[in-house]
């Protein structure tokens, strides 16, 4: 029976001593590890590349995708033994109401809510007091020249 010369079969020469294949698989063995070192050196640096985000690096935060940041269970800040608010004592400024207003508006509804009708003075129950403050209003220029 003749050998068939197939794509898939290896006709290489076999080695000649016991101590030729030794010092060819020893070679091989080399070179397969060097391959594997490298491959792990890279594994590795992937991983490092898959764990970085904006938290953990400089990157940016729109390079993190569309993965969602672990939200927070409860405030990183401790627990006071003091109240909130002002501390016993303090007398506190709160603004009064002036006696002489500078202006009084009178507020209606042009309808009632309930019917739909027309409301007049004369018809409006309850009454809510309110004061507001006049604000000053500043005025900006573009002018490179504060004086003008």
């Amino acid at each position: 029976m003749s050998r068939s010369t197939d794509s898939d079969s290896h006709d290489e020469a076999a080695p000649a001593s016991p101590e030729a294949v030794i010092v060819a698989l020893l070679a091989q063995n080399a070179e397969l590890l060097a391959l594997v070192a490298t491959l792990q050196a890279r594994i590795a640096e992937l991983e490092r590349q898959i764990g970085l985000n904006s938290g953990n690096s400089g990157k940016s935060p729109s390079t993190d995708g569309l993965k969602k940041k672990p939200a927070r269970v409860s405030s990183l800040r401790e627990r006071s033994d003091k109240k909130s608010g002002g501390q016993n004592g303090h007398p506190g400024k709160t603004l009064s109401r002036t006696e002489t207003p500078a202006a009084t508006v009178d507020h209606f509804p042009a309808t009632c809510a309930g019917f739909s009708a027309a409301v007049n003075e004369a018809m409006a129950t309850g009454h809510t007091a309110r004061q507001s403050l006049p604000l000053r209003r500043r005025r900006y220029s573009a002018c490179p020249n504060p004086s003008r």
